[in-house]
């Protein structure tokens, strides 16, 4: 059985992000391994955990099916959500959210174990986009092979803006020769933004609402 995995936001208050050294937080947004940032937790504050399982493949299809990102990043945080360590709740209270807190789905679907929608009002809509996209992304590609994790851009064009996050250099061109024209892009288009790059257009969060 695949082992479950933890995950912090990268805006939780707990981390302390002046403590980090250069490129970590990058490194941990790539790689999203608590251990990495497991160090610079400040004290005496805990940090929100996110506890996730590889989502089954009869209910992956269900997130599949979803009209837009958003909404597929919703359904993955849906299903791939086991517990939530450190929840605070609006009163303040500080608990665990787990199966016997969540509300499941009963008998008007054929998903097991998956949050019902009102559940997701527990949280936040940058949670719920954020998490559930680590939740795609480990669920989508090949187990036993490196995976590569994302932030949605929104998220990476105001991480870049706080300095919290570098924006990825855009490749430079090589230079012109005398005897070819002196334009700056190839002939017929113009260069792509890298898929991760902070200026590359927003993806589409219509419907995630």
């Amino acid at each position: 059985m695949p082992e479950l995995m933890r995950v912090i936001s990268v805006t939780d208050e707990a981390l302390d992000v002046a403590a980090l050294p250069d490129g970590h937080f990058d490194e941990y947004v790539r790689r999203r391994d608590y251990a990495l940032i497991e160090p610079f937790i400040k004290p005496g504050v805990l940090p929100t955990v996110y506890v996730l399982r590889e989502i089954p493949h009869r209910t992956f299809s269900h997130v599949l099916s979803q009209a837009s990102e958003g909404q597929r990043q919703m359904a993955a945080f849906q299903c791939a959500l086991v517990r939530v360590e450190n929840f605070r709740t609006d009163e303040g209270a500080i608990v665990m959210l787990n199966e016997q807190g969540f509300a499941r789905y009963g008998k008007d679907t054929s998903l097991p174990n998956v949050l019902k929608d009102e559940e997701l009002e527990n949280f936040g809509h940058d949670e719920l986009l954020e998490i559930g996209e680590v939740a795609f992304t480990r669920s989508f590609f090949r187990k036993r092979t490196a995976r590569v994790y994302q932030l949605p851009h929104t998220w990476r064009a105001r991480l870049v803006a706080q300095a919290l996050l570098h924006a990825e250099p855009s490749r430079a061109l090589p230079a012109s020769s005398s005897d070819e024209p002196s334009s700056t892009t190839p002939s017929g288009g113009s260069s792509s933004a890298s898929p991760t790059d902070a200026t590359a257009p927003e993806r589409s969060q219509q419907g995630a609402a």
